[in-house]
């Protein structure tokens, strides 16, 4: 009988152990993280102000870093910094810069289970997108001076993603993204400039990222 109440005993502890080992943690995204990005961004405009550049050169490549705070494993706020280079080939003999930068302070809804390795969100936000192009030419005296022309406005951040999880605190993040605004202060050589009409921008972006999270 005490044989017996033994070997009970053994084979419950073992499918509590393996009960707990089924139940561990696989991924989170609660507390503080830190993470770099690559991305590819196409970009477009229906503002004839900058007569088919964005057509010259739609596509870039950049990088990026990123902070972010869970609340709860559902709701994160993070803080995004990215820049990407637009110069070609075709273009690298005419222009010394044809860069994009963004900065956007985000809100994620993250779905799935901790248990789980693989977790999908949504993100919106909004901040500041910057435009720059060195040199230009513009139509106020006759396309025959160059300028540095600088451009910034406020762009709305949508889109979704995945984070896969090899680690329970370290993530490979897959999202894609549209960001949208306008550009409304814009400098030529360090004086404003005014186009006359609305310069808006449309970025369609796809990043390829990893966080790791502080816990």
């Amino acid at each position: 009988m005490k044989i017996k109440n033994y070997f009970l005993g053994l084979t419950f502890l073992l499918s509590g152990i393996s009960g707990l080992k089924s139940q561990e943690l696989k991924s989170s995204t609660y507390g503080f993280s830190i993470g770099v990005l690559g991305k590819h961004a196409q970009w477009s405009t229906g503002s004839s102000f900058f007569q088919g550049l964005n057509e010259a050169a739609p596509s870039a490549w950049g990088f990026g870093a990123r902070i972010g705070y869970g609340f709860t494993e559902k709701l994160e706020v993070s803080l995004a910094y990215s820049k990407a280079n637009h110069l070609n080939s075709d273009l690298k003999n005419d222009w010394s810069a044809y860069s994009s930068q963004m900065v956007l302070l985000n809100l994620r809804i993250n779905f799935g289970a901790t248990l789980k390795p693989v977790r999908l969100y949504l993100e919106g936000g909004a901040g500041q997108s910057m435009l720059k192009m060195d040199p230009v030419y513009l139509p106020d005296d006759f396309y025959t001076q160059q300028y540095l022309l600088k451009l910034s406005g406020l762009a709305v951040n949508a889109g979704a993603g995945l984070l896969y999880y090899p680690m329970r605190n370290l993530a490979i993040d897959l999202g894609f993204f549209g960001r949208f605004g306008q550009y409304n202060n814009i400098t030529a050589s360090g004086i404003e400039y005014d186009p006359g009409e609305k310069t808006d921008f449309q970025f369609l972006t796809t990043q390829l990222g990893i966080t790791y999270y502080l816990q």
